[in-house]
């Protein structure tokens, strides 16, 4: 696990208690290239968007209404996530499903 840590750049901690980070991966790709995963309470870790923006309007606003309105917001600011699917990015066998 302290090796696929050093792989994740983490950000945020949910009040749930789970982190959200970067998977930079070994590569060490550029942030803006790079999806977000969620390090749970129990040490399991997820794949959970293609951005941090992503992320959190997935987990604040799961009613598809409120989240339209959520990300005309951010794309109003020039900020675009998308909810697409997410690429393998070299992802260690332990954190797919």
């Amino acid at each position: 696990m302290t090796q696929v840590l050093t792989l994740i750049m983490f950000v945020a901690v949910h009040e749930d208690g789970h982190y959200l980070g970067y998977w930079h991966g070994p590569i060490g790709r550029e942030l803006s290239e790079s999806p977000v995963i969620r390090l749970d309470s129990e040490g399991q870790f997820s794949l959970v968007g293609s951005s941090l923006a992503d992320t959190l309007l997935t987990d604040i606003y799961d009613d598809e209404e409120r989240f339209d309105e959520r990300d005309a917001g951010f794309k109003e600011l020039e900020l675009t996530p998308s909810i697409e699917e997410i690429p393998d990015h070299n992802l260690p066998a332990a954190m797919h499903h």
